[in-house]
Formats: C-alpha cells, structure tokens, sequence
C-alpha cells in the first residue's frame, strides 16, 4: 500500500465517521429517539458503554503498537470503535456527553498512526 493510498483511506474513513454522526444528529433532531424506552433498559446502557470504552482502548493500543500490522487493519481498529460510540451516544447515552471523549482519544490515535505511516519515511 503506497502513501497515497492510506491518505485517501485515511480522509474517507473520517469523512465516513462524520457522515454517520451528522446523519444520526439529523434523525434524532426530526423524530427524537430512535430506540424504544424498553430496549435502553440501565444494563443495556451500561455494558454498551463499558463495550464502547474498551473497543476504544484496545482499538488504540493496537492501532499504535502493532506497527507491523497493515494499515488498513490498524485504521479500522480505529473506525470501528468511533461508530460503536456513536451508536452508543445517539441510542443509548439519553445525552450523556461523557462517551463523546472516546471520540477525541480515536482522533489523536488516528493522527498519530496517519502520522507514523504517511509522513515519515
């Protein structure tokens, strides 16, 4: 995979996650709730959240120390963790902004890996 090749898989994996976020923002703000109150039951929403913070965690120490991974794999371990947060923020969270950090800390993680693998040699 040469460079180029992971910067635009890099750009539309973001720009997929951004899509994603914008489109549930739209749907929630239309026609509120998307889950019925029965399935959102306390135990759901805390082992999501618990799922959510450990698939960030273990997506980013794989992203950044499995350097001899492919990349593709590397930024997925990353992607899938944003969506399963925003899954867990627009279904789940009943506007708790608190899972909204795992966001940030997949952010970092991926410019740190765009960094490791497109701009140094």
């Amino acid at each position: 995979m040469t460079r180029r090749q992971f910067a635009i898989a890099f750009i539309f994996t973001l720009v997929a996650v951004i899509i994603t976020a914008f489109c549930f923002e739209v749907v929630t703000r239309q026609h509120g709730p998307l889950l019925p109150a029965e399935f959102a039951t306390p135990v759901t929403k805390y082992v999501f959240g618990i799922v959510c913070v450990l698939s960030t965690l273990a997506g980013t120490f794989f992203a950044l120390c499995m350097r001899r991974w492919n990349p593709l794999l590397r930024l997925s371990m990353l992607s899938t963790p944003a969506l399963l947060t925003l899954f867990d923020y627009y279904l789940l969270s009943d506007g708790d902004k608190s899972i909204l950090y795992c966001l940030a800390l997949l952010l970092v993680a991926a410019l740190m890996l765009f960094y490791y693998t497109v701009m140094q040699d």
